[in-house]
């Protein structure tokens, strides 16, 4: 991994605070109903659905608005990205998470979850990054060490929107999760996080859940086929 970062999260479902410091083998070891599942659950949500909170249109925050002002600076010259240019993508990917947090807790438990605080900390990078451009290149595209993108005319608003998503993404996400526009094959993305609960407790909560919502959707004079009692993980 060439990046480093914490999820820090607080009063969060039944924990208080607690700080995930990501790394290629990670184990959660506790005792049952500690917040393990809750936990590895959120990580699992924000690697495979954070990509769905970038806006559709360029944002109006201030966070946002320092890294189009940045990358409207920068157009078509290569630049390093400094720790402090990275830090401003993260402040506004923390700002997403924060205003998107009902939303995904919501989708990712299928149940109301609280959580008073959700952010990245301590984001850290072993090698540079740089973004190039080239005048030959047509879509955007990454190598271990540069963001490249096609050399940039008239460039609009909407333009830098979806540069600047792909750069915040790349810095958070490169080799640990998809990329923001890899193709879904068959229902998947290729790179996206799977989710294996390892635990006799995951198996049993599993198994007792599909047999209720089986007997209720059986046995039930209205039958609502929506709506899972699983957590999207699962």
């Amino acid at each position: 991994m060439d990046k480093s970062w914490v999820l820090h999260v607080e009063n969060f479902a039944k924990i208080k605070s607690a700080d995930i410091k990501i790394s290629p083998l990670m184990c959660f070891v506790g005792d049952n109903n500690s917040g393990k599942s809750y936990l590895m659950s959120l990580l699992w949500g924000i690697l495979t659905l954070g990509k769905d909170m970038f806006p559709k249109k360029p944002s109006e925050s201030k966070a946002y608005k320092l890294c189009e002002e940045w990358l409207r600076e920068n157009l078509n010259e290569s630049v390093l990205i400094t720790e402090e240019i990275a830090q401003i993508y993260i402040n506004w990917f923390n700002e997403m998470l924060m205003s998107n947090k009902k939303t995904l807790l919501r989708h990712l438990f299928n149940y109301d979850v609280e959580a008073e605080k959700i952010e990245i900390l301590n984001y850290k990078r072993k090698k540079d990054i740089f973004i190039k451009w080239d005048d030959n290149r047509v879509r955007y595209s990454t190598t271990k060490k540069d963001i490249l993108f096609p050399v940039q005319e008239n460039c609009t608003r909407d333009d830098l929107s979806k540069m600047n998503a792909y750069i915040c993404w790349y810095l958070l996400m490169n080799g640990i999760s998809s990329s923001l526009h890899t193709p879904i094959v068959k229902g998947r993305r290729m790179g996206e996080p799977i989710y294996l609960p390892a635990s006799r407790t995951g198996f049993m909560l599993t198994y007792q859940q599909l047999l209720e919502k089986s007997i209720k959707t059986s046995f039930s004079l209205s039958v609502d086929e929506g709506n899972s009692v699983l957590t999207l993980p699962y």
